[in-house]
């Protein structure tokens, strides 16, 4: 739900990656509420673009992992970016009257086994200029309440586009796709929402590597639209993840350049050329996100409409084969609702943040298969907690409907 803000509650910056590696995206967001619902009207975006060694090396580790050097080195690395585009947009975002108070971020997944604190670039960032208070590390709240940890938006995508006449299916086209159905309000049914299986980080991958795909790395049109290879799409398709029955999420390794590696040298896959490849990959994305609808959701769990966000929603190809995969749906996206689509989970960063400082339950059960609504996010205090704190507090009794 969107807000038309009377008076500031609570301003805050959300981080999250753009695509797996290709950079951040980072929006500046005013958190308000009324009885049982959060909304957010953005206020300004900010787009930090990795450069092509730092992807590379990201893609790499999806390959055959890193060792504690290599990650640290890029948990520094990362996490000084992180530390920019909060700077940035704490010295640039110019908005008033408003003082944006905190920055709520989302890691990078680091596909290594090794044992490491945290599964998540950057483990932690230092703001050095009058530093926010920050909210990180979602998942574990919702892990030790022996939930997936994932998807982490489904509370946020719960709170925006609850609808007294509509059911909806939300999906986010990130590295990985999730999807969250919410249900009409005053409905008798649970959300319900998982990890449906590969996102884009596939294609992410395979166009970095190849020059002619530059313009649709970035999010334009594909130069060429080709047809996706039936048999390798079969048995792409025959995915053990996909067969999992939810709650469930997985990691970037069942999806990462080692995959990728080992599809290449499927008989299927024989001479397959660049485009036929992507458009095939494109099209698994869109088949395992209708498969798992249509696996997954309980009979009585209706939607009306479909709202799509996230880096893949700006992949005119990706799109095209989703509508192919759900024909009788309006597909609608996050720009229909006043909504920065590229930047979907970094909206989510920032009003779980909020949550997590206003001590408001940011999982859902229903989705990650947790014992019980819990608190998300560990908090690092900084500059003027306390005014933070008193604003947390008017954002939760808004939302209990109570008074301060």
């Amino acid at each position: 739900m969107i807000l038309d803000m009377k008076q500031q509650e609570l301003v805050g910056i959300g981080i999250a990656p753009r695509g797996y590696a290709l950079g951040i995206n980072a929006v500046v967001v005013e958190i308000g509420a009324v009885r049982g619902l959060l909304g957010v009207q953005p206020l300004w975006m900010h787009e930090i673009d990795f450069p092509n060694d730092l992807v590379a090396r990201l893609h790499s580790q999806t390959r055959s992992g890193a060792q504690e050097p290599e990650l640290s080195e890029l948990d520094c690395e990362i996490a000084s970016y992180y530390a920019e585009a909060v700077e940035d947009l704490l010295l640039g975002a110019r908005i008033g009257e408003r003082n944006i108070r905190y920055a709520a971020i989302q890691g990078i997944a680091t596909s290594s086994r090794e044992s490491r604190a945290g599964e998540y670039f950057p483990t932690q960032i230092e703001i050095v200029n009058g530093r926010p208070t920050v909210v990180t590390d979602f998942p574990t709240k919702d892990v030790q309440s022996g939930g997936c940890g994932a998807p982490i938006g489904c509370m946020v995508d719960c709170q925006m586009f609850a609808d007294n006449d509509l059911g909806t299916l939300v999906i986010s086209l990130g590295p990985l796709a999730s999807i969250t159905v919410v249900p009409r309000l005053g409905s008798k049914s649970r959300p319900i929402g998982f990890v449906t299986g590969p996102g884009i980080a596939l294609n992410e991958i395979l166009e970095s590597s190849h020059p002619a795909s530059e313009q649709d790395s970035v999010g334009m049109n594909p130069v060429v639209m080709a047809e996706p290879r039936e048999a390798l799409l079969v048995r792409l398709l025959q995915h053990p993840f996909l067969e999992i029955q939810p709650p469930k999420t997985v990691g970037i390794d069942s999806f990462s350049a080692q995959f990728l590696d080992t599809v290449r040298a499927w008989p299927e896959a024989k001479d397959v050329e660049f485009e036929e490849l992507r458009a095939t990959f494109y099209a698994f994305t869109a088949w395992s996100i209708a498969e798992g609808l249509r696996n997954f959701l309980p009979a009585d769990l209706e939607f009306d409409r479909v709202i799509v966000g996230g880096t893949g929603a700006g992949k005119a190809e990706l799109m095209i084969r989703l509508e192919q995969v759900l024909p009788d749906l309006p597909i609608l996206n996050y720009e229909m609702f006043g909504l920065p689509g590229g930047a979907q989970d970094a909206i989510a960063a920032a009003v779980l943040g909020a949550a997590a400082l206003a001590g408001i339950p940011n999982n859902i059960p229903s989705c990650t298969g947790a014992r019980e609504p819990a608190v998300m996010g560990s908090i690092a205090i900084g500059k003027d907690y306390d005014v933070l704190i008193q604003q947390a507090t008017i954002l939760r009794n808004s939302w209990l409907g109570s008074r301060a």
